[in-house]
């Protein structure tokens, strides 16, 4: 949804006489005013190309023509060619006063390349002359949003939806925001609205799918997706979503026809061939499970499982938490087949691919201790122990940090998991966060140090390192981690929005 602005422009700025006379043409020949007739008509269009080429014409013989030049700048930015828009608009406004046609669109170019304070004064000037346009309206609340302005970004699109209630993009954008808050229930109704005013619209199935399983309703999800489905048989992203949910709620024979249909859109896509390995085997069918899982594996094993840090020698783990089982399922399914000396393979492979999953060294020690290997069996065994200890102690920290009465509880049994194993990155960065959120950033600094070379997720410890350094007064350092998090293509919480645009003079009323 970010850059669904120029839509909007092309939808309402095309449709809205805002010109005022100091832009409209000043001098030109018949031959000039039939070309800037065309070049209009291209805009219109949507042939930019074409429209980028004569108002091009029309301002080489015409440099002082500023209905030309910004014909010109509109068609640019159209074609998304924004640097050179931004260019001929901003001389369009300073030698015209910046009517508020100019204004509007130099505001979109400005949001487009995130220069939010220049896109704030542009687009409240073009407000301050046009407040009835609705695609303007919702421009400024979509700015509010981008910098974490939640309070005034709500205000702002409950204006919109009072003057255009039929539109549903508001309403999408108003349940977006409120989810990013954790007012999920709150946020049910607006999604609800936007799905309603376009069924077709994936963005709000999905969070609405979100919003749903939050408050514990299944079956108003599961609803809701089917009706999408309908809606948008080929959608990859809401046969995900409906493949995801039928797994939760075991109806077998609609995950397989799911699972099937993702396969036939996206082959070899390994989420759909695991679970139709792990429906087979639960039906008996061991030899069709096995085709299953060895394609998922295959897939799994196509995705990249470390990515590159910023910095040099920096990797994060990025591997899907569904390979390992992938792993686990194949080497079983081999046992059971009776391939026994593959299956030891495969295990020795899963434990050496993902040592700290546990069920690979209990299947593993299992193997040994029934091959004669009391010894290491027992060994395995008891890192199974340890890795399943850890894990069930950092389930409950996570747990507690979901409400901030629970920190005390938090903090206990984060400790308790590192006590176990002092490398669980993931009872660290839990640990870090409580630490952060009872106003002990340095504390939380040290932790996640301690897990950043330990095989970290990436976006939980961005969210957590750039939040304590701000909290701790690093501010420069917190923004440094902040470019490096937007380098790296990550897509951090609202919170971390807040603070990363908190200087950013706009939506402050």
């Amino acid at each position: 949804m970010k850059n669904m602005g120029r839509a909007l422009l092309l939808a309402g700025l095309m449709a809205t006489v805002l010109l005022t006379p100091t832009v409209r043409a000043q001098t030109g020949s018949s031959p000039d005013q039939a070309k800037a007739q065309q070049a209009r008509e291209a805009l219109q269009a949507g042939d930019h190309a074409t429209a980028i080429r004569l108002y091009g014409e029309l301002v080489e013989t015409n440099a002082d023509d500023l209905s030309f030049r910004f014909g010109l700048g509109q068609a640019l930015y159209f074609a998304g060619q924004v640097d050179s828009a931004i260019e001929h608009l901003e001389r369009v406004r300073d030698a015209s006063g910046g009517p508020g046609a100019v204004q509007y669109v130099l505001g979109q170019a400005y949001l487009e390349k995130e220069r939010f304070d220049a896109a704030s004064a542009a687009l409240d000037a073009a407000a301050a002359e046009r407040p009835d346009i609705v695609p303007l309206a919702f421009l400024r609340a979509e700015l509010c949003y981008r910098i974490g302005r939640s309070e005034v970004a709500e205000r702002r699109l409950r204006q919109v939806i009072a003057m255009q209630p039929d539109w549903d993009v508001p309403h999408l954008r108003l349940g977006a925001l409120l989810l990013d808050e954790g007012r999920a229930a709150e946020a049910v109704g607006p999604l609800e609205q936007a799905l309603q005013l376009q069924p077709a619209n994936v963005d709000a199935a999905l969070l609405l799918a979100g919003a749903y399983t939050n408050q514990e309703r299944p079956e108003a999800s599961v609803a809701m997706l089917e009706s999408t489905h309908e809606a948008l048989p080929d959608s990859l992203p809401i046969l995900l979503a409906l493949s995801f949910t039928y797994d939760k709620l075991s109806r077998a024979e609609l995950l397989d026809a799911m699972a099937n249909r993702i396969l036939e859109l996206a082959p070899g896509h390994p989420g759909a061939e695991l679970r139709l390995a792990q429906q087979a085997e639960l039906r008996g069918e061991l030899e069709v499970a096995l085709g299953h899982i060895r394609r998922a594996d295959a897939g799994y094993g196509r995705a990249p499982r470390l990515m590159a840090g910023t910095s040099a020698g920096a990797e994060w783990d990025v591997r899907s938490g569904e390979a390992p089982e992938a792993l686990r399922l194949m080497a079983d399914l081999r046992q059971q087949l009776g391939a026994d000396t593959e299956a030891r393979r495969i295990a020795e492979r899963l434990v050496a691919e993902y040592p700290r999953y546990p069920n690979g060294y209990f299947l593993l020690g299992n193997m040994m201790l029934r091959g004669g290997e009391a010894e290491a069996g027992r060994e395995y065994l008891a890192r199974f122990k340890q890795l399943t200890d850890g894990r069930v102690q950092t389930g409950l920290g996570a747990n507690f940090l979901e409400s901030d009465e629970s920190l005390v509880q938090a903090t206990a049994a984060f400790e308790r998991a590192i006590a176990i194993d002092a490398k669980d990155a993931r009872a660290l960065i839990g640990l870090a966060e409580t630490q952060r959120r009872s106003e002990r950033p340095n504390e939380a600094l040290e932790a996640l140090e301690r897990a950043r070379t330990m095989g970290a997720e990436p976006v939980s410890w961005y969210t957590n390192y750039i939040l304590a350094l701000g909290a701790a007064g690093r501010t420069d350092a917190a923004m440094s981690a902040w470019a490096e998090a937007t380098q790296l293509d990550l897509q951090l919480p609202y919170d971390v929005t807040v603070f990363a645009y908190g200087a950013v003079d706009a939506c402050r009323f």
